[in-house]
């Protein structure tokens, strides 16, 4: 059997799903399920092999079963029912490899492990049942357990053509059918709820067969090789279908290179360049575009139809695929494994994306297509037999999986452990090179090569949004989803309907709303599903309410008001799918995400519910009253202006689990005063505390903690102050010296004409993803760390640096560029432009040139460092530093020279605030009397000056 099976092995393997016959010390031994009374025994391992006869036993521990029989021309067999005092509980693997004569089987009353898939072989008609059993009974010639809920197994060459299945049978066993050729009928009542692996593989007389509504899953190989099964019906029940499901069957039919039964899509073309998953479409198998290496395929679409997403819909190393296009709503873990993905396009802004990294990759790498290996898909054999494929226990050289031929191709002859670790190998090995580390903790590596971040395109504050702040994945925007198509506009009962022409509307409550009673939002207008509201009354408005959402809305959003509504309280359908209301707030259905605080809750405190992990956006902006926050441990993410501009709020502990502070947070919580930030934080947006009394400054530039939050907008040269261990996203206006006390780098200084540095030393170990990106007049940055962490990516550090020139104030107040508002997430790169502010002709007005080129920002670093591999990889203009100058003759901060940021160092040792190494005291003593002291510091204040 083990030949039989070796391509269904193989795709599942590759998707997870390891198939048991390519592993043979792996759960060999299973008893009947169904068998309340009986033991799990192992019979992976026996202790030693005993033969008796023609009879080979493996003793264990209180038990044996028969490993194999030696007589090649027996027929008929009945497994004793004990081998000296110890039980035979069953047979081991393929014991009966050479005996090609054999046709029955008699199981003695101690049997309660029996695998079909270890025992079937060719031409075996019947098996029979010791009448005193209490594992098993035959019913009709087919072996089921003793109470007949699981249907075990036909034997091959029964002869039956038609088979009703018993109405208390709930399961059929794994291979159960396997190469029944003459079986024409299968009729099964809806208690069968599982069928197992390979249950009807190889039935090519099999014609017609029906899945009761109660099966929800179709496992690998069900129905390889049903070559007479035309047409098929899968209920809606079914919720996933195994790679390999259907391979060969009669009911498969091919559109534009995918193989589709009834509406799953369940295979693809190997030639297949663009896959256009079809309108309609419910499922997609496990492994769909999985199985070959694919040297054409660049694109796949799946449709807004499909609801069951199988894993590994691609995999693959080196391949071809640079785009994905999503419009279904939920995108499963492991669904994309590949290194050369480029863009990622999900449309539903409520897309469940599975909680894990290895939904899709993080970042992709130019490869060279032209080496894929051009192996031909090999033909299945639906024949079973362990003699087959064995001769003298070595599995034949001829032997070849699927999925990639050029990995798992054997080569020699070798024994059929050897096979089986060799593959498990190989499979895991090739598993491996799809994982990608997460982009913080990916520091370039001499000898590597140049990989560049995958893009995911998603509506603003949509699930995937949240997502790529969670995994630090780079968001661009689509458009909101009410900009996709025009709109007319109606209005009842004082709220206004967008009503859209896909089908959709939004119901509003207008900017000039009188309304003073609850608000009652319904259903559908016009004849089209309400799915989302809106409240755009703002702060001005002296309406108050209450408002109910019926189970149609998705959402609940925000408008030019800034987050403010005019609502109490919210209560959501208890029947919504997609939102629900706990105490008049609005989370996620699956309580996973808070959503809305009403501006005008009428509570003090506020406890968010244990199992949120991330705030939304703008969450619980301008609560009026909430003066305290009690957030649970688990929670993740903060999201944009999550509880910002609260005037009443106080009291924030802020979990040992947090790991995201999105922009404006905390902003404007006037009375917040005591914060402190969790170790567990790795990023803080721009302005998270602006405004609040957490802020302390030293030298006009605010700390929260260890965090460095707020800078001046002007400045000359700054310096963070040591201890400083994280930096949020703030605009850098001067030269700035980043000590080594900085262990954390927030995504994306702002995007603003206020980031003026034209300079950056860079003294801390680690230099994160995207960490100066939008440094756009940087034109030198000095690393002084040999071994500084520098994370992979072409953003990390800009290739080119633009010229700031001043404004020409002669013509009035000038027009500046507009500045971004803080991100969320981490964004593309965009090209670098000088803008030359010419032509102004008064407040807002005037115009910009923007050049295109720029010039060559300098990576200064030491000869062998990561700042030279960096510079390498990704072709940046490198210069290296005077190992033999540093820190010799008054240099302090490692940089082979002497220079203000010296003295700096020096003045905060004088005053106590800073420790000097050994080499550090050496160099400071210039005056050479044996120590540093004030005398030096004079010294440096000349030379400096001269």
């Amino acid at each position: 059997m083990k030949k039989a099976i070796a391509f269904l092995a193989a795709i599942s393997m590759a998707c997870g799903s390891f198939c048991t016959a390519l592993s043979a010390a792996a759960d060999t031994a299973v008893t009947a399920e169904t068998a309340a009374e009986a033991e799990t025994y192992d019979l992976s391992s026996p202790k030693k092999t005993v033969k008796e006869g023609s009879i080979e036993y493996a003793i264990y521990n209180g038990y044996a079963a028969v490993s194999r029989v030696y007589d090649e021309d027996i027929e008929e067999f009945t497994v004793p029912e004990t081998y000296g005092d110890l039980p035979v509980i069953g047979l081991a693997e393929a014991p009966f490899r050479n005996c090609k004569k054999l046709r029955k089987i008699t199981l003695s009353k101690n049997v309660c492990v029996f695998d079909w898939e270890s025992v079937a072989e060719e031409g075996m008609a019947e098996i029979a049942v010791d009448g005193d059993s209490e594992y098993y009974t035959v019913a009709d010639g087919v072996l089921y357990s003793k109470d007949m809920k699981e249907l075990v197994c036909c034997p091959t060459a029964c002869g039956k053509t038609e088979i009703t299945i018993p109405d208390r049978t709930e399961r059929i066993g794994k291979y159960a059918f396997i190469c029944c050729r003459d079986l024409k009928k299968v009729v099964m009542s809806s208690s069968v709820s599982a069928i197992g692996a390979c249950a009807f593989w190889g039935c090519s007389g099999l014609t017609e067969i029906a899945l009761p509504d109660t099966v929800t899953s179709v496992e690998n190989g069900v129905f390889a090789g049903c070559s007479s099964l035309k047409s098929f019906d899968i209920p809606d029940s079914v919720e996933m279908i195994d790679a390999g499901a259907f391979h060969d069957a009669g009911c498969i039919e091919t559109w534009n290179g995918i193989h589709y039964v009834d509406g799953w899509a369940v295979g693809s073309d190997k030639d297949i360049e663009a896959a256009n998953i079809r309108e309609g479409t419910v499922g997609t198998a496990m492994g769909l575009f999985a199985v070959y290496p694919r040297k054409l395929l660049t694109e796949i679409t799946v449709p807004a139809s499909v609801k069951h997403l199988g894993s590994y819909l691609y995999l693959g190393v080196n391949d071809s695929l640079r785009k994905v296009n999503f419009y279904n709503d939920v995108i499963p873990e492991k669904c994309i494994l590949t290194n050369t993905l480029r863009e990622v396009y999900i449309y539903d802004p409520f897309c469940n994306i599975a909680d894990s990294s290895d939904a899709f990759p993080s970042y992709w790498k130019e490869v060279d297509t032209s080496s894929l290996s051009d192996s031909e898909e090999k033909s299945v054999e639906y024949k079973l037999g362990y003699s087959a494929v064995q001769s003298s226990n070595t599995t034949a050289s001829s032997v070849k999986v699927a999925v990639n031929t050029a990995i798992f191709e054997i080569d020699t002859p070798e024994t059929e452990e050897e096979a089986n670790e060799r593959i498990n190998k190989a499979v895991a090995k090739y598993m491996e090179k799809q994982k990608q580390p997460e982009p913080q903790k990916a520091p370039v590596k001499a000898g590597g090569s140049p990989r560049y971040d995958t893009i995911i395109h998603a509506q603003p504050y949509s699930t995937a949004v949240y997502y790529a702040a969670k995994y630090r994945r780079v968001v661009a925007d689509l458009p909101y989803e009410w900009s996709y198509s025009e709109h007319t506009e109606y209005t009842e009962d004082g709220i206004e309907y967008w009503i859209y022409d896909d089908g959709f509307a939004y119901a509003m409550i207008p900017e000039d709303s009188k309304l003073k009673t609850n608000v009652y939002i319904p259903e559908e207008i016009k004849g089209v599903p309400v799915t989302g509201f809106r409240d755009n009354t703002g702060y001005d408005s002296f309406s108050k309410y209450n408002v109910y959402l019926p189970k149609t809305v998705k959402t609940v959003k925000w408008e030019s008001s800034a987050g403010r509504d005019n609502v109490m309280y919210y209560e959501v359908s208890e029947d919504n799918p997609y939102i629900c209301s706990v105490d008049g707030i609005v989370y996620s259905k699956d309580m996973t995400r808070l959503i809305k605080i009403p501006t005008y809750y009428k509570e003090k405190e506020i406890t968010v519910p244990e199992g949120v992990k991330t705030i939304s956006c703008m969450a619980g902006w301008a609560m009026n009253n909430v003066q305290t926050l009690i957030l649970p441990e688990g929670l993740e993410v903060i999201g944009e202006g999550g509880f910002g501009y609260s005037p009443q709020l106080v009291s924030v502990k802020l979990p040992e689990t947090l790991d995201v502070i999105g922009g404006k947070a905390f902003s404007d919580c006037g009375l917040l005063e005591n914060i402190t930030v969790p170790d567990s934080v790795q990023h803080i947006g721009y302005k998270a505390f602006d405004g609040t009394l957490a802020v302390t400054y030293e030298n006009g530039f605010g700390y929260v903690g260890k965090w460095l939050v707020e800078t001046d907008l002007y400045g000359e040269n700054f310096i963070i102050r040591d201890n400083t261990e994280g930096i949020a996203t703030v605009e850098l206006n001067c030269n700035t010296v980043i000590p080594a006390s900085i262990t954390k780098m927030s995504w994306e200084m702002t995007d603003s004409w206020n980031n003026r540095m034209e300079r950056a030393d860079v003294y801390s170990h680690i230099i994160s993803y995207d960490a100066f990106k939008n440094a756009k007049y940087m034109k030198d940055i000095y690393i002084y760390d040999p071994d500084c962490q520098i994370c992979e990516g072409e953003n990390t550090i800009p290739a080119r640096y633009q010229e700031y020139k001043e404004p020409d104030y002669t013509m009035g107040i000038p027009f500046m560029p507009p500045v971004h508002d803080p991100v969320f997430t981490r964004t593309p790169a965009t090209d670098k432009k000088s803008y030359n502010y010419d032509g102004f002709g008064g407040f807002g007005t005037g115009a910009y040139e923007q050049d295109d080129e720029g010039m060559d920002v300098v990576i200064h670093g030491y000869k062998g460092s990561t700042a030279e591999v960096y510079a390498n990889l990704y072709g940046r203009k490198f210069e290296a530093l005077d190992d033999d100058g540093a820190y010799k003759n008054g240099d302090l901060n490692g940089d082979a020279s002497l220079n203000v940021g010296d003295l700096v160092l020096m003045n905060r040792y004088m005053h106590g605030t800073y420790d000097f190494t050994e080499m550090q005291a050496e160099s400071a003593d210039l005056n050479g009397d044996g120590k540093a002291d004030v005398f030096d510091v004079i010294v440096y204040r000349r030379k400096i000056v001269e």
